[in-house]
């Protein structure tokens, strides 16, 4: 049996890529990577290419996703397995189904508690639901829990600004200004032209100033 892989021509729009990789899906159906391959760019779509429709392609990504994870060859695979899970916690929480989003982060650290992403991906949600307190508990328990495994759930900021951005935005609501001030400037030291965190650097400065003469 001849197995065709098919391949995205890199001078073409991302979007081309799609169409390959169902008909590598659909002569190979119980193939893991094409599965994982496949669900990602789903949500990739929404997020860079198509963001008027994002939410439609998150839940066609989301459908994906959970469609490979009923594949037994998938469940073989731990790296592909947990690359599936890990993205399904970030794409329910993208749509603010926050339920689901804490199931498969739950999923993940069951399967292996040394990821970094699902701890970090509960906090930013703990932060938008105003639990700052559990949130800055979450990031301090990823860091001191993880490793760095360098695979697909791992995406390029949860080892370097990441949990300090997340600390500085629970700090700031927490009114920890001092402690907000010092975690921004160690994410800023990874991303010092990041316009967000300047923005959000600035602001906790303007309330130091105000704490500190009581305005």
């Amino acid at each position: 049996r001849v197995y065709l892989h098919h391949y995205q021509d890199m001078s073409k729009n991302r979007t081309n890529a799609i169409k390959l990789l169902e008909l590598r899906l659909e002569e190979n159906p119980h193939e893991p990577l094409t599965w994982y391959l496949l669900s990602r760019e789903y949500g990739v779509i929404g997020k860079d290419y198509d963001t008027a429709n994002s939410v439609e392609w998150y839940k066609k990504s989301i459908e994906s996703f959970e469609k490979a994870l009923q594949e037994p060859n998938v469940l073989k695979e731990k790296m592909v397995c947990a690359g599936c899970i890990s993205i399904l916690g970030d794409l329910y929480a993208c749509i603010k189904d926050f339920p689901n989003a804490f199931k498969y982060y739950q999923k993940l650290i069951e399967l292996d508690k040394t990821y970094r992403t699902p701890y970090l991906g509960m906090a930013e949600i703990y932060n938008q639901l105003g639990l700052y307190q559990a949130a800055a508990g979450l990031v301090y328990e990823a860091m001191q829990t993880s490793v760095q495994h360098f695979d697909w759930t791992e995406t390029g900021n949860i080892f370097s600004e990441k949990p300090y951005d997340i600390l500085s935005v629970s700090y700031y609501f927490m009114g920890k200004y001092a402690e907000a001030k010092e975690m921004c400037e160690k994410a800023l030291a990874f991303e010092p032209n990041n316009k967000r965190i300047l923005k959000n650097y600035n602001a906790i400065k303007i309330a130091l100033e105000k704490q500190k003469y009581k305005i």
